[in-house]
């Protein structure tokens, strides 16, 4: 009897294991999607500064004007990590969305890689509602979206961490990595 639930039992096993395995991966797929990765930066808002100051300060790879007649800037660096595929886009009022609510953005510069210790100055003002502008970088294989936006929440426009989007090019390099 011990040994006809014993045999009985590893057969279960035999059949139902690589369904487990299947489910298991798939499981994992969607945790990796849900999981919230952070990346640690320095983004520093800045007000009534001269950019020079800026320049004796930070080790700056691109200096972004977008408005010569404003004294703020915003500073963005990443002391560990490099930065690629920088693109700037601009905010388009005739590329509305019929379908959703969200403001559609045209691309307006692509800029080389960020190496880490290295920054990005962008001369604009800071925008109340719809931002006219917004980087998009890639680090590590996720996706970093950048809004110059007046967020007044939290109290501070200065962050230490910001949230990354992941996607399938992301999962593969996790699973590569």
């Amino acid at each position: 009897m011990n040994q006809l639930l014993n045999n009985s039992f590893i057969d279960f096993i035999k059949e139902f294991s690589p369904l487990i395995t299947i489910i298991i991966f798939i499981l994992g797929i969607i945790f990796f999607f849900k999981r919230s990765k952070y990346y640690e930066v320095e983004y520093k808002f800045y007000k009534n500064t001269k950019y020079e100051e800026l320049f004796e300060k930070y080790a700056i790879a691109h200096y972004i004007e977008l408005d010569k007649n404003v004294d703020t800037f915003f500073v963005i660096g990443f002391p560990k990590y490099e930065i690629k595929n920088l693109k700037l886009y601009e905010y388009s009022s005739n590329k509305e969305s019929v379908l959703s609510n969200k403001p559609k953005y045209e691309l307006k510069e692509s800029y080389t890689t960020v190496y880490p210790d290295q920054y990005i100055v962008v001369r604009t003002h800071d925008a109340e509602g719809i931002p006219p502008y917004k980087l998009k970088f890639r680090v590590n294989s996720d996706i970093i979206e950048i809004k110059f936006l007046y967020n007044g929440i939290y109290g501070t426009r200065n962050k230490n961490n910001i949230k990354a989007k992941r996607t399938f090019s992301s999962l593969l390099f996790y699973i590569i990595k």
